[in-house]
């Protein structure tokens, strides 16, 4: 039997959920991660298994490991290695194209200031929003009021999310 499966080079290590019922392990590791050239430390209760622990391995489809015993019977187990979804939520680029305002992005508080020309409606103003993350809601080129701040949230491919407050000035005359 393997009793344990690891991907210890990983920071944090990674440990295999082994279900024996089924002969499987999962494995989830972060995003990013290169599937291709992994190399799990493997713990058994037989003679040998193969691939050897220790081996660099390609988990972009399931790997079969093969437990062999002292008496030479064996039992197969498939390894199965998911990339978690990426957890980037930011917006990178928030501006207006009339009038043509670029936004000032301050991280450290989420927040973004535009400043518009003296004269200009707040009412229905439309961003153009650049974004790492899966979505942002209100959406880009979504007409919006600006009489007050708006927060906007991007959320992750992994669901997370972060909140953006938006505040736009008009210029004094």
């Amino acid at each position: 039997a393997i009793t344990a499966f690891n991907f210890n080079a990983l920071s944090p290590a990674v440990i295999g959920v082994i279900t024996e019922s089924t002969h499987t392990i999962a494995l989830t590791v972060p995003f990013g991660t290169n599937v291709t050239t992994l190399v799990p430390t493997i713990t058994i209760t037989g003679a040998s298994v193969s691939p050897a622990s220790g081996a660099i391995q390609n988990f972009t489809s399931a790997a079969t490991y093969t437990v062999t015993a002292a008496d030479t019977t064996t039992q197969a187990y498939t390894v199965t290695v998911t990339v978690a979804p990426n957890s980037a939520k930011a917006i990178t680029a928030f501006n207006f194209t009339t009038p043509a305002v670029t936004g000032v992005i301050t991280e450290g508080t989420h927040t973004i200031a535009l400043t518009v020309p003296n004269g200009t409606a707040v009412t229905a103003l439309v961003p153009t929003i650049t974004l790492t993350g899966a979505s942002v809601s209100p959406a880009s080129g979504a007409a919006q009021t600006f009489a007050a701040p708006v927060v906007y949230t991007v959320t992750a491919a992994d669901t997370t999310t972060q909140a953006y407050t938006v505040s736009v000035s008009v210029a004094p005359a």
